[in-house]
């Protein structure tokens, strides 16, 4: 259904019908959701957890869960198993870890067979680094492309 344009008094009214004013609407609320969504994130989670592969340049191959990046470097937990070359220190408060005589990180958590160590690797020290991520549509990705599905459908009857 078409409205018209009234012309008054060499002034021009238009009347904006609903349809039209809810695709303004519809076009304004996908086009903030869509932004929302696509929005930078951090670069990594806030908490321990993301699971992380690193390749050191002096060989071996580190598995663990990813902590953050601080001060230049990569900080990792990972689990080291109980041997006469592993040991806990505890100086000044802080649990270290040594393993054949060398401080490696601090002991986040000593278990009955291995040591849950939090170490930082600088960029020198590895080869490669992948980090396991998940791809997932989000809430707002998902009302966006519903919006705009529907603004089509709407612009196509009017």
């Amino acid at each position: 259904m078409r409205r018209s344009v009234s012309i008054a008094d060499h002034r021009s009214t238009a009347r904006v019908s609903r349809p039209a004013a809810g695709c303004a609407l519809a076009l304004l609320v996908a086009v903030a959701l869509s932004v929302c969504a696509g929005a930078p994130a951090s670069r990594f989670v806030e908490s321990p957890g993301v699971p992380v592969r690193v390749e050191l340049s002096y060989g071996g191959t580190l598995h663990g869960e990813l902590v953050g990046y601080e001060d230049g470097a990569l900080v990792v937990d990972h689990a080291l198993p109980k041997s006469e070359h592993l040991e806990v220190v505890r100086r000044d408060g802080t649990d270290i870890v040594y393993v054949s005589g060398v401080a490696i990180g601090t002991a986040v958590e000593i278990r009955d067979f291995d040591v849950v160590v939090r170490e930082k690797l600088m960029s020198s020290e590895i080869a490669d680094a992948r980090v396991k991520t998940d791809t997932y549509l989000g809430w707002g990705t998902a009302v966006a492309a519903v919006l705009a599905f529907l603004l089509v459908k709407l612009l196509e009857d009017v």
